[in-house]
Parts: structure tokens; C-alpha cells; sequence
């Protein structure tokens, strides 16, 4: 006997029972409504219908029959499947997208949710039990201030090393101006965030980051930052007027943080689903697809139409935004950085630079340039760097030989 069957039997055998002391004048119509749970003018309208049909008339009509949107069986096995071949580590709300989107199946949310919790195919995590906390108002326009953090995980398909996930964000919007992986976070992947912003939108006024070592100095662990001795990116970053907020704890930068869960939930699933396996490619994908789906999804609307962002005019953003140290010229016009020797050419504004104080930028891709002062003395690509350094070894070899 089924579920609903047994509680038809019960019904009928307790409306009888309160049928017939209603009829032999021992329960009155308040009491015997009042025991069915229900108005006097239902248990009239009962007595009607019992009087007419018999006992299966006080049934309802509607228990045996199924509802006109029910998803068939079928509909069913179809999406479990979906979900355990394709789809298996895609957060609910990203497979219901994927199943609008490409199977043409049109399943609300929660229908969906509901079929995969009945299948044991969806956790339910309880979360830990927070401290009580104020929400950071938005700023209410863009370019005031911008986050920017990274993210470690398994980004790539069938990859069991883990890359890093930069992320440059605005406060006011949530809208995702530069997100690109890289091997490791650093100084150079910090530049090229900044660098995509100021490209695309202008100069902003507050950079909100962690307390990461290239964005700034500790004198011990715990302690604040150390503003007089500055990283190369805190210099860059003081050159072009831009304020840094160093955030004390991850709930300060809650907006970064979800931004991660989110695009963890997304991005390795798209990336295998398009076969990409390279940081090369999967750095194209991010940035001519998956960038305008995630901001499309995230995106909110700043209190003010007006912009904080202004045009940068000046000198090249990326001379600026590079590694900058001091090297002094030895007395054959060569230049030691970095286990390099760079042979500086000549110039005919000076007859030589011996014991002159230059500036070498190192850049992303490592190209090297010198400058002095404001005057670009020579260009060294990462190869030919390498060559210049091979064959100072070989001359030393054949000294020693």
C-alpha cells in the first residue's frame, strides 16, 4: 500500500467515525469541523458529497493525479546523465546556464536543485558560524578604487600543477578590467594588472591589496608595513600618484575573495570544455569570452554616473611600472645585473659612461632597458642577454685554458 492509499484509508475511516456521531446528535457541527480541521461550510459541503457519491466522494481528486508541469522520467535521466559525464564539477547555478544554453532543457533553478539533492549528485556544506561584522560601503563611482589580488589553484585541465590567478577589479562595480594566469604572483604579473587598467580606462586614485612582500615590506611578521623602505611596486605605484590600502585580513577584501569562488565554480570547466591546456591559450579564452560572461554575471551599478578614473599623459606606463635598479658603469662600458653583463654601445652624445650611475628596467617579457636620466642608452632582449652572458664564459674558459 502506498503512502497515499494509507492516508485515504485513515481519512475516510475518520470521517465515518465523525459522521455518524454528528448524525446520532453526540458532536455538534463546531466540534466536528473543528475535529477534521476544517470550516463548517467544508464539513456541509463533505456531508453533501458523502451523501451523493458515498466515502470516495470526500476524496481529493487531485491526489491521484500528477501535476501538468511534473518532468517526466526520461527529462530526468537525461539531466543526471548530462551531470555525471559532462558536467560533474560545475556548481548548480553554472550547469543550469550550461543546460539552457546547449541542450535546449528549460528546468527552473530550483527544479534543478531539488533533482540533483533527491539523486545525492549535490553537497550541502554547512557553513561555520560567523562573527558579527559591518558591510564596506561601495565606492560610488569608478576608478576610486580598485582591488587587486591572486588566486592559487588547479586552473588548467589535466594539469597537476597549480598556476596563479590575477585579478584587477573595481570596487564600485565589481566589473573585472584584467584577469589573467601566470606561473607564480609577482612584481611583473602585479605591473601588468595595473598596466591593463590605465591602458583601458585611465589613472585610478586607490589601489586596495593584500600584504603580499612585492606590494610591501615587513619589518617583522604582524607588524604594519614599512613605508620608508618601498617595494619596486609601491615606487611605481607612488611615481603615478595612485594611493595603496594594505588589507589587514581576508574579510577586507570579501569582493576579491568571492570573486575567486566564483570563477573557481567556472573557469577550469570551460577551459576543459574547450580543450585549452596552455596558459597561452587559456589567457586568450579569459580575456575574448570568459571576461564578459563573469562581469555580465557580476556586475552591479555604481551609485554615480560620474567617473573617477582620468587620461594618463606622460611617459611610457610601462617604463614606469617595471623593475628599476641602479647600476654604475664599469670602465669597459659593461654592466652587471643579475648574473648578465650587458655591453653598453656607443653614444654619440658622450664618449664613454665609465663610473656614470644608470637605470635598468626590467620588463615582463624580460627585455632590459638602460636609461640615463631621461635618455634610453640601450635595448636588451632576454635572448640575446643570455648569448652575451654564454659567450663571457667562454671567454673566461679559454683565459683559464
Amino acid at each position: 500500500m502506498t503512502r497515499t492509499e494509507l492516508l485515504n484509508e485513515l481519512m475516510m475511516k475518520k470521517f465515518e467515525d465523525i459522521y455518524n456521531r454528528y448524525s446520532n446528535k453526540t458532536l455538534s457541527v463546531e466540534e466536528a469541523s473543528e475535529l477534521l480541521h476544517c470550516s463548517k461550510r467544508t464539513f456541509y459541503r463533505k456531508i453533501n458529497c458523502y451523501e451523493s457519491e458515498g466515502i470516495l466522494g470526500i476524496l481529493d481528486k487531485r491526489l491521484n493525479n500528477s501535476p501538468p508541469n511534473k518532468i517526466s522520467v526520461d527529462r530526468v535521466q537525461e539531466i543526471l546523465t548530462l551531470r555525471q559525464k559532462y558536467y560533474i564539477d560545475y556548481n548548480v547555478m553554472h550547469f543550469h546556464e550550461e543546460l539552457i544554453s546547449y541542450h535546449k532543457l528549460q528546468e527552473s533553478y530550483s527544479s534543478l536543485r531539488r533533482i540533483l539533492l533527491m539523486h545525492g549528485m549535490m553537497k550541502i556544506g554547512r557553513k561555520p558560524r560567523r562573527k558579527h561584522r559591518k558591510k564596506r560601503e561601495r565606492r560610488p563611482m569608478i576608478g576610486m578604487m580598485i582591488h587587486q589580488d591572486g588566486s592559487t589553484h588547479n586552473w588548467l585541465p589535466c594539469s597537476r600543477e597549480k598556476h596563479d590567478l590575477i585579478v584587477t577589479m573595481d570596487d564600485a562595480t565589481s566589473e573585472v578590467y584584467s584577469a589573467f594566469l601566470c606561473n607564480e604572483e609577482g612584481t611583473q604579473s602585479s605591473f601588468r594588472g595595473v598596466i591593463d587598467v590605465i591602458e583601458s580606462k585611465g589613472l585610478f586614485s586607490t589601489l586596495y591589496v593584500d600584504r603580499g612582500s612585492h606590494y610591501g615590506h615587513t619589518k617583522e611578521s604582524g607588524q604594519g608595513i614599512d613605508l620608508n623602505n618601498p617595494t619596486q611596486f609601491s615606487r611605481a605605484l607612488k611615481q603615478l600618484g595612485i594611493h595603496i590600502i594594505y588589507s589587514k585580513c581576508p574579510q577586507g577584501r570579501g569582493r576579491s575573495e568571492r570573486m575567486f569562488s566564483t570563477w573557481q565554480g567556472r573557469l577550469p570547466q570551460e577551459l576543459r570544455k574547450n580543450n585549452i591546456t596552455t596558459i597561452e591559450g587559456a589567457n586568450k579564452y579569459i580575456k575574448n569570452v570568459f571576461l564578459a560572461k563573469v562581469n555580465k554575471l557580476v556586475m552591479k551599478k555604481a551609485k554615480e554616473s560620474d567617473s573617477g578614473f582620468i587620461p594618463y599623459v606622460g611617459r611610457n606606463i610601462k617604463e614606469i611600472l617595471s623593475i628599476q635598479e641602479e647600476r654604475v658603469v664599469n670602465n669597459d662600458n659593461t654592466i652587471h645585473y643579475k648574473n648578465k653583463i650587458l655591453q653598453l654601445p656607443e653614444d654619440k652624445h658622450r664618449q664613454h659612461y665609465v663610473k656614470a650611475k644608470v637605470m635598468v628596467h626590467q620588463y615582463d617579457d624580460g627585455t632590459l632597458d638602460v636609461f640615463y636620466g631621461a635618455r634610453k642608452l640601450a635595448t636588451f632582449l632576454e635572448k640575446e642577454s643570455s648569448k652575451e652572458k654564454e659567450s663571457s664564459k667562454e671567454k673566461e674558459l679559454r683565459k683559464a685554458a
